[in-house]
C-alpha cells in the first residue's frame, strides 16, 4: 500500500519537476531540441514509474491469488501480460481478469461462512424453543 502511495507521490513529484522545468525553459527561450528533450525525459521517467507501479500491482494480485489457491491468466492468453525487459506485468484486461476472480472465489467463501452462520442461528432458535416447551411442559 505505501508503496504504491509512494510511486504515485513520484509521478505527481515528476510532473511538478516537469512542468517547472518547462517554464523555465520557455522564459529562457530555450531551442526547440532543448524542450523536445526535456519532455522526452519526462515521458521516459513517467513510463518507468507507471511500469514500477503495474509491477507492484501485479504482484499484489499474484499473492492475493496465490493466498486463495487461484489460476492466474496464461501467458499466452492474448492481452492479458505485457513484457518490458525480462519481467512480466498483467495488462489492464489481465488486472480485471485476476480481480474478477478473485472477487468471485472471495464471494463464494463469504456465502460458505453464511450459510453456517444461519444453520447455526437456525440450530440455536430449535434448542431456545425446545428449552422453552421444556420449561412449560415441567411446570
Amino acid at each position: 500500500m505505501f508503496e504504491l502511495r509512494r510511486l504515485n507521490r513520484q509521478i505527481e513529484s515528476n510532473s511538478r519537476d516537469y512542468k517547472i522545468a518547462i517554464g523555465k525553459a520557455e522564459s529562457k527561450n530555450t531551442s526547440k531540441d532543448e524542450k523536445e528533450k526535456l519532455i522526452h525525459e519526462f515521458a521516459e521517467k513517467r513510463y518507468e514509474l507507471e511500469t514500477e507501479i503495474m509491477f507492484f500491482v501485479t504482484e499484489q494480485l499474484i499473492r492475493k491469488a496465490r493466498s486463495l489457491l487461484l489460476p492466474m491468466p496464461d501467458s499466452g492468453e492474448g492481452g492479458m501480460w505485457e513484457k518490458v525487459n525480462s519481467r512480466s506485468y498483467l495488462t489492464e484486461a489481465g488486472i480485471a481478469k485476476v480481480r474478477s476472480t478473485i472477487r468471485e472465489e472471495e464471494a463464494a467463501r463469504r456465502k460458505i461462512i453464511l450459510d453456517w452462520v444461519s444453520v447455526g442461528a437456525v440450530i440455536t432458535g430449535i434448542i431456545g424453543a425446545a428449552t422453552g416447551l421444556l420449561a412449560i411442559i415441567l411446570k
